[in-house]
């Protein structure tokens, strides 16, 4: 069984951070993504607001406070923020281009039915928390206290589609699209698979309402979404796994994502009297007993699948692939 690209082309690169390295370069270049993502967006939106608030000399220190910046844009402070992930995608673009020397291609972006995969990813991310949903909801976790039909409603929603693609596809290359085929190259894929996931869900740990429970929910979600990737050779539909997770809970459900309020909604619930471990409490109801049964459904599906197909741990190619479509990206 040929070995998935993404662990073969990464063999590609000139020079590979060691393994230990990788998981605190990972977190590095987020974090300067995220300052650089803050500040230009900060700037616009003072560019933005100026005429408006010209007569107020105390504008710096409003734009300073997030909370201020929210009551300012409504909800299109969403849109800002996820929009602002193009900084981190950015670093890890140079990272790959400029140090590691591969086409951006190899972390997964590769051509091949793109736009099939990237809609199929999108659709099983809508019907995975549809899921977790309609569990917490037939078990009167999440009762529905609200709906918003209206015309404004509608066309948010549909707007926020691509900014959710933009900042789910961002963890995903971040996590699964560069460190574990850099990890999985440098030790082995058991490794990868493990430090990358905990990387991922160690990322939210200082969100609203983070525990335990939510920690292993998106642990699992990072092997899960490991796995699809393994299944379908690229980083396309898990990136549209994630964005369309996040857009779910935030947009069509109307709950909290990993512990933050995303503006508009078709649909408004809130979690019933029961204990957190049952409705996430303010992580929201990813961070589920309910949530981590469907991960852990759906991983098992995923690695009978791969098991089945002899693709779950195809053994390391010692050869360096040829480079096909990637030559000039």
């Amino acid at each position: 069984m040929q070995e998935n690209r993404m662990f073969s082309d990464v063999k590609l690169a000139k020079r590979l951070t060691p393994a230990w390295l990788s998981p605190f370069l990972a977190v590095f270049l987020l974090i300067v993504g995220q300052i650089i993502g803050a500040i230009v967006m900060t700037i616009s939106a003072a560019l933005i607001i100026a005429p408006y608030y010209m007569a107020h000399p105390d504008l710096p220190d409003r734009l300073s406070d997030s909370l201020n910046l929210r009551e300012i844009f409504g909800d299109y402070y969403l849109l800002i923020t996820l929009l602002s992930f193009v900084f981190i995608a950015g670093l890890f673009f140079l990272w790959v281009k400029l140090f590691e020397k591969r086409p951006i291609v190899t972390l997964g972006f590769y051509k091949d039915n793109w736009k099939k995969e990237l809609l199929k990813g999108f659709g099983l991310g809508i019907l995975l928390f549809s899921i977790v949903m309609l569990i917490l909801i037939l078990t009167g976790s999440y009762q529905l206290v609200g709906t918003t039909f209206t015309p404004y409603a509608f066309g948010f929603v549909l707007l926020t589609f691509p900014f959710w693609l933009i900042q789910g596809g961002t963890e995903e290359l971040v996590t699964r699209g560069w460190l574990l085929p850099v990890m999985a190259e440098k030790s082995n894929k058991i490794i990868a698979i493990v430090v990358s996931s905990s990387l991922f869900g160690l990322l939210h740990m200082f969100n609203s309402g983070f525990t335990m429970q939510s920690l292993i929910d998106l642990i699992l979600f990072g092997i899960l979404e490991t796995f699809y990737i393994i299944k379908t050779d690229n980083l396309w539909g898990a990136a549209g796994i994630h964005g369309a997770w996040n857009f779910a809970q935030g947009n069509l459900f109307g709950v909290l994502v990993s512990g933050s309020t995303t503006g508009s909604s078709l649909l408004q619930f809130a979690p019933g009297n029961g204990p957190d471990w049952l409705t996430g409490g303010s992580f929201g109801a990813e961070g589920s007993i309910v949530c981590t049964l469907v991960m852990v459904v759906t991983v098992l599906i995923l690695a009978y699948q791969l098991k089945k197909s002899g693709k779950l741990f195809v053994k390391k190619s010692a050869e360096k692939p040829v480079e096909a479509e990637s030559n000039n990206l």
